[in-house]
């Protein structure tokens, strides 16, 4: 081997090794680093603010209330499933607009097992809200400073034991949320 490529070799090899060297195989690219070391992975941190029934929770600047947890007493015959309206009130604390939907907004955990929002505030549910109470679940943009109240008509087990109630203020960090436990006490049989 000829003295230059030694040498070329060697400076390349002390280069890589003061700098520091990332490669990522999927795309072949290299990233070099100042410190010597690729900076450290992190961890998307993720918040709950747990409350009860009746009890307003504020995460960020959204505040909600579960009013009520209303039991009409109707089976979905597509499902087997009960249908339960829960009551709730948001109040926009934040200087945005922000949207206050039963589709984007709503999640469920019945005994352990996690439910999205298309996955349990289903359109049958849906219709069942309007055919009882007349009115749709709540789908409305919230100004600053304003408040609304309204339903989100969802379908679960009719022999659950535990459930929780997530209300998601940022759609764009559906981990953090609040949490309300609900058992089957804390239903309010409701009729027409």
């Amino acid at each position: 081997m000829n003295c230059k490529k030694g040498v070329c070799l060697l400076l390349g090899a002390m280069l890589l090794l003061a700098g520091g060297c990332s490669h990522d195989r999927n795309t072949g690219d290299e990233t070099f680093y100042d410190s010597g070391q690729a900076p450290q992975a992190t961890e998307a941190v993720y918040e709950e603010v747990k409350t009860s029934i009746g009890t307003a929770a504020t995460y960020g600047d959204m505040t909600m209330t579960v009013d009520s947890v209303d039991d009409p007493g109707i089976t979905i015959e597509r499902t087997g499933k009960k249908a339960l309206f829960f009551h709730v009130t948001i109040q926009n604390g934040s200087s945005e607009t922000v949207g206050a939907g039963y589709l984007n907004n709503f999640d469920l955990t019945v005994d352990g097992t996690y439910y999205q929002s298309d996955e349990c505030c289903t359109i049958p549910a849906m219709k069942e809200l309007y055919d009882f109470y007349g009115t749709e679940a709540i789908s409305q943009d919230l100004a600053p400073g304003e408040t609304a109240t309204g339903y989100v008509a969802c379908e679960v087990d009719p022999d659950f034991k535990e459930m929780e109630f997530h209300y998601i203020p940022k759609t764009t960090d559906r981990g953090s949320h609040i949490t309300v436990p609900i058992t089957s006490a804390d239903l309010t049989s409701v009729s027409k």
